[in-house]
């Protein structure tokens, strides 16, 4: 009974949130092929299981690299790091970026969503779980002045994301494009645009963790902007132009991120009126 007990009491410590969450930030990147994903602009890793046509998708692998790598698997990996629950908008954003991922391929292929399910949104929400401060992650209210710029921004680039995303849903609906239909490459262009606004909104509250997200969501568009200038020609790229617009918002959206214009703004005001108040005093 003691060893069993042992057992078990081995199992509870190993089974936490911080390494549920660095077990899968590294399967997302590793098994899943985030890293894969990011390198394939730049580096042709040649055939993939079930591609016929691989070097055509490599800005779509672009796109997986840009969730699961930079996204979930760069998100998890920090949440890993600390170790007292102190970023409660952080696990928000990944648990609204998963599902986003699931939604949007609800009505596709029920492989695919079963494997999305299992494998990307059910480990988040179990990390979501054991998260020490799980009541934090009910909370929406904002920590000090909302950063409407930030979120303003955000809402900009998600509309153009979404735009361009309704014609590639149409061409998922239709099963246009071959392979690019068969391993639902169009819907991922969609998923982003929502990334794009969740981060936005969730930074804006600057509630603890509210940094990482903004930080993470615009490294995700300069990512894809450096991507677009290297396959600017591949199906679904964004092409030059919006290749450099993406990375302009995503340094715009960081710059936004690190500093907050309405908080200055309030800085700014109060010791004015704390010294008005002395002087009519």
């Amino acid at each position: 009974m003691q060893a069993a007990a042992r057992e078990r009491r081995s199992w509870n410590d190993w089974l936490t949130w911080r390494n549920l969450a660095l077990a899968l930030g590294v399967l997302v990147l590793t098994v899943m092929a985030g890293i894969p994903g990011l390198a394939a602009p730049w580096f042709f890793f040649g055939t993939w299981p079930g591609h016929k046509f691989p070097e055509a998708h490599r800005w779509h692998d672009a796109q997986w690299g840009a969730m699961f790598g930079i996204v979930l698997g760069a998100g998890l990996l920090l949440l890993w790091r600390e170790r007292t629950g102190r970023r409660p908008a952080l696990v928000q954003f990944l648990l609204l970026a998963s599902a986003s991922l699931v939604l949007v391929n609800l009505p596709f292929n029920p492989l695919i969503l079963l494997g999305l399910l299992a494998g990307v949104f059910t480990p988040v929400a179990a990390v979501a779980y054991f998260y020490p401060n799980r009541p934090s992650l009910r909370a929406l209210r904002p920590t000090g002045a909302i950063n409407w710029p930030l979120i303003v921004v955000a809402g900009v680039i998600a509309a153009a994301i979404l735009r361009d995303s309704w014609l590639y849903l149409n061409y998922q609906w239709d099963n246009f494009g071959g392979e690019h239909a068969k391993f639902q490459h169009w819907t991922i262009g969609t998923v982003q645009g929502f990334v794009v606004l969740w981060g936005g909104l969730i930074a804006a509250t600057n509630r603890p963790g509210s940094r990482a997200v903004g930080l993470l969501t615009a490294a995700s568009l300069v990512y894809l902007g450096l991507a677009a200038l290297r396959v600017p020609d591949h199906a679904g790229s964004w092409g030059a132009s919006g290749g450099y617009w993406s990375i302009a918002g995503g340094v715009l959206l960081a710059a936004l991120t690190l500093v907050n214009l309405p908080a200055l703004a309030v800085a700014r005001v109060r010791p004015l009126r704390g010294g008005t108040g002395a002087r009519s005093g």
